[in-house]
């Protein structure tokens, strides 16, 4: 069956009750071909980092050497399906490089992954597995399943909303991390068309996304990972060197929150430039079911 998935949908959803409250483009710092900290072959050259000013708990925490308790939560791309244990998850490798990079520091990356979980089935668990963790930051990872399960986008989009709102008047920090680049979906425009729904969503509540897809695609066309390398033998999830890179690229776009500089707010004007500009050369797309 054939769908309209229209950007116009998303983003009246996202702007209700919210409003502009800055965007990564335009506040955010580009990490060109990797970071002093990340390693070579994890360079991507499009991550773009939050701002400080968009991270303001995590900037203290890292910043005064405060306590960081981080919630990743998500599907399995963040349960660690595919790593060869769950020591090889990206939560757990995130935890142990930002504790490297930052000692002294007591920081805690608690993993809250389901597998197959939909933005719905976070939102029935979102207090008693995430918010009433404390967390001063959410990494919340979503769109994969709903692309693939063909969720309405519209029921998507309003559900994302609620997720941030909620998670906001809890007094946390958010960075949204986007659906994976797949191979097999490459031609698949619902899919595609998900990938630039999360991030036109985080641009409209001014909530940094950290461009998974893109990355992934960029690994892939270098040469630095091959599809065999990059994903399982399921070729749905991520590898252990995969969750490694990932988890190294998290803390890249994770570090400047630890700056003390924070940045002036974005106009409306720029911000409605910025979601032009992020949700790719179409903004209506004709989606097929996902196969």
């Amino acid at each position: 069956m054939v769908r309209r998935l229209s950007f116009a949908l998303f983003l009246g959803a996202a702007s209700v009750g919210l409003g502009f409250m800055g965007l990564v483009t335009g506040t955010a710092t580009v990490l060109a071909q990797g970071s002093a900290q990340g390693s070579d072959s994890c360079a991507a050259p499009s991550l773009v980092t939050a701002s400080a000013q968009q991270l303001p708990h995590t900037r203290v925490a890292l910043s005064q050497k405060h306590d960081l308790r981080v919630v990743a939560v998500g599907s399995s791309s963040t349960q660690g399906t595919g790593a060869s244990s769950p020591a090889h998850a990206y939560p757990a490798q995130l935890d142990e490089i930002l504790e490297r990079r930052f000692p002294g520091t007591r920081i805690d990356v608690i993993n809250k992954g389901v597998g197959g979980e939909t933005v719905s089935g976070t939102l029935d668990r979102l207090d008693r597995d995430v918010l009433s963790l404390h967390p001063d930051l959410v990494i919340w990872q979503l769109g994969t399943n709903d692309a693939l399960r063909n969720i309405d986008p519209k029921t998507f989009g309003a559900q994302t909303v609620e997720g941030i709102r909620r998670i906001r008047e809890s007094g946390a920090d958010l960075l949204l991390l986007e659906p994976q680049f797949l191979p097999k979906q490459a031609g698949n425009a619902t899919y595609s068309g998900y990938v630039d729904a999360v991030r036109a969503l985080g641009a409209a509540q001014g909530v940094p996304v950290f461009r998974r897809s893109e990355v992934m695609k960029y690994w892939l066309d270098s040469k630095q990972f091959s599809p065999a390398t990059m994903l399982s033998a399921d070729q749905l999830h991520m590898t252990d060197a995969s969750y490694h890179c990932l988890a190294q690229l998290m803390a890249d776009a994770i570090m400047p929150a630890a700056m003390s500089a924070v940045q002036p707010p974005v106009s409306r004007a720029s911000a409605n430039q910025a979601i032009k500009l992020l949700s790719g050369p179409s903004a209506v797309r004709s989606a097929e079911k996902p196969r």
